[in-house]
């Protein structure tokens, strides 16, 4: 019983802690706003990023929590970095969404999608989906539609953020939805972010998406980047099982060529 209580007393101890850190972390990042000194803000944002981490991770659907998203947006827009600008407002709406407030940063909203030079209709489809009114309850789900939306961006700067908050989802839930598991695999080879989201409409089933891919350029591409990651992580046997498979396809005489310079290359290492 007293380790129960013990361990109770602790949760709700780094609880308030955190909401006082989060509080006083959000006070400087009105201040330097509001003074508009690019300096400090730029110096402010690694230390503020950090604190997304632990936010996250309570998932507590506090007006603070909200209020500092919201925040911390206006110092990526007012520093031009407007993908991480629209990245923290949709961490707010779709994790810590808030009817209170929402209205009020809208029109900052779509100001920076359109920065982000997101179509007209792409940017209101976020704007909607991340809306109050089309929030899940539960906060898995929440992070779901956080990822959902996010990948739409289409911008490589926020693979590593977005891939964070992947592990949020792994960290609660056994079974990640087939999509995103194909996202994983295509940022871990390095696709373009252009390239990513036309294979991701191939990849419905829970199987290797070089093998759901019906254009054969793009379907080459990602079997290419396939082998060149297993063979840059000296995964030599798994490099040679994918080569085997890509082989089997109707290649062109040039990817022949570079298939078989490949061979050589896993044959020597093995």
């Amino acid at each position: 019983m007293k380790k129960i209580i013990t361990i109770i007393f602790l949760i709700i101890t780094l609880n308030i802690w955190g909401q006082f850190s989060i509080s006083t972390e959000l006070k400087y990042l009105q201040i330097v706003n509001k003074q508009g000194n690019i300096d400090l803000i730029e110096d402010n944002l690694k230390n503020a990023e950090l604190a997304t981490d632990s936010l996250i991770n309570l998932g507590n659907n506090s007006l603070l929590f909200a209020q500092f998203f919201n925040e911390l947006s206006e110092s990526y827009f007012l520093t031009k970095k407007y993908e991480m600008s629209l990245f923290s407002l949709l961490r707010q709406r779709c994790l810590f969404p808030n009817k209170s407030i929402e209205q009020e940063y809208e029109v900052l909203f779509l100001e920076t999608a359109y920065r982000c030079n997101l179509s007209d209709s792409i940017s209101k489809l976020l704007l909607k989906e991340s809306s109050f009114a089309e929030s899940p309850r539960n906060y898995s789900k929440k992070i779901e539609k956080l990822l959902e939306l996010s990948v739409k961006v289409k911008n490589r700067e926020l693979s590593s953020y977005i891939y964070n908050i992947g592990l949020q989802l792994r960290l609660r839930e056994k079974n990640i939805p087939i999509w995103y598991q194909h996202w994983e695999f295509l940022t871990l080879i390095n696709l373009k972010e252009k390239k990513k989201s036309q294979a991701l409409i191939c990849g419905v089933q829970n199987a290797p998406i070089y093998l759901q891919i019906t254009d054969k350029k793009l379907k080459y591409k990602v079997y290419r980047k396939t082998i060149k990651h297993y063979i840059k992580t000296n995964s030599f046997r798994q490099a040679k099982n994918i080569l085997q498979e890509y082989k089997t396809n109707k290649l062109p005489l040039f990817l022949k060529i570079d298939a078989f310079f490949k061979n050589l290359r896993i044959l020597i290492k093995l």
